[in-house]
C-alpha cells in the first residue's frame, strides 16, 4: 500500500512517499518491509516514484527501473525529454507484462511519477508525467501531465496511492492548508520572511502531508500497511539531489 505525492514549482522538484511494502512468503506469512519508493537517476536528472505492484515479472520494480533507465540512457539523443522517457517506460512495461492492447487488464494496479526537466537548459522549468495502469485499462497509459510549467508563478501536484481515500483526503486537507496560509499572510504581513532554504521547507511540508495521510489510515485501524519512514527527494535543474527523512515516532525513556 502506498501514498506518493510529487510537486513541481519554480524552485525545482519535490517527491515524497511512504516506505512500507507488503512482503508475502510461500508459507502465507506477511511482513511489512521498509523500501525506497522514490529513486533518483543522476544521468538524466530525473526522479521516479512508484506506487502499486512492486514486481515486474521476476524483478522488483526498483531493480527493473534501474535496468530500464540504463537502456534509455544508451539509446537517447543528447537532449533529455520527459515525453520520451514517459513513452519509453510505458512501452517497456507493456512488454514486460505481455500486454498487447487487445485484452482488458484485470488485476495490475501500478504507476510511476516521472519528474524532471524537458531540456538540458538550466533555465527550463520542471515538468512531471505519469505512467499507470488500472483494472479495465488495455495498456499502460503514458500520461504527459505537465511537460514543463508554463511560468515561475505556478506549481503542480501529482498524487497517487492504493487507497481511494487518498484522492478524497488530499483536496480537502490541502484546501484547508491553502486557506490557513492565506489567512496567516494577510494577518501577519509585517512578520513574513522568505525561506532561506525553500527546497528543504517544501520537502518538510510535502513529507508531512504524506505522513498525515498515513496516520489517518493508521488511526482508523490499519496498523502497518503504510507508514514507517516518509522519504522525500528534492532536486533542481542542476541536479543537486537532497534526501529528507521523516521517521516514525519513538518514545524516549528517562
Amino acid at each position: 500500500m502506498t501514498f506518493v505525492l510529487s510537486q513541481i514549482n519554480k524552485d525545482g522538484i519535490t517527491m515524497a512517499s511512504d516506505s512500507s511494502e507488503t512482503c508475502e512468503y510461500p508459507d502465507g506469512r506477511q511482513e511489512f518491509c521498509e523500501v525506497d519508493k522514490t529513486l533518483y537517476f543522476p544521468s538524466i536528472n530525473v526522479g521516479i516514484s512508484t506506487w502499486g505492484s512492486a514486481q515486474v515479472g521476476d524483478q522488483g520494480i526498483n531493480e527493473w527501473l534501474e535496468a530500464a533507465i540504463s537502456e534509455f540512457v544508451k539509446s537517447r539523443s543528447s537532449v533529455q525529454h520527459l515525453e520520451k522517457i514517459t513513452k519509453f517506460l510505458a512501452g517497456k512495461l507493456d512488454k514486460a507484462f505481455g500486454i498487447d492492447g487487445n485484452k482488458q487488464n484485470k488485476e495490475i494496479h501500478m504507476g510511476l511519477h516521472i519528474a524532471g526537466f524537458n531540456s538540458a537548459s538550466k533555465n527550463t522549468l520542471p515538468g512531471i508525467c505519469h505512467v499507470f495502469i488500472e483494472p479495465g485499462f488495455y495498456k499502460f497509459a503514458p500520461q504527459l501531465t505537465v511537460l514543463s510549467l508554463p511560468n515561475k508563478e505556478t506549481s503542480y501536484q501529482l498524487r497517487n496511492g492504493m487507497y481511494e481515500e487518498f484522492a478524497i483526503m488530499w483536496p480537502a486537507l490541502s484546501g484547508i492548508d491553502a486557506s490557513f496560509r492565506t489567512l496567516i499572510a494577510s494577518r501577519y504581513k509585517n512578520d513574513l520572511r522568505p525561506s532561506k532554504d525553500p527546497m528543504a521547507l517544501q520537502a518538510e511540508w510535502l513529507g508531512n502531508w504524506v505522513k498525515q495521510m498515513c496516520l489517518v489510515i493508521k488511526t482508523a485501524g490499519l496498523p502497518e500497511y503504510i507508514g514507517k519512514t516518509v522519504k522525500v527527494l528534492a532536486f533542481n535543474s542542476k541536479g543537486k539531489p537532497r534526501w529528507f527523512y521523516l521517521n516514525e515516532i519513538s518514545e524516549i525513556s528517562k
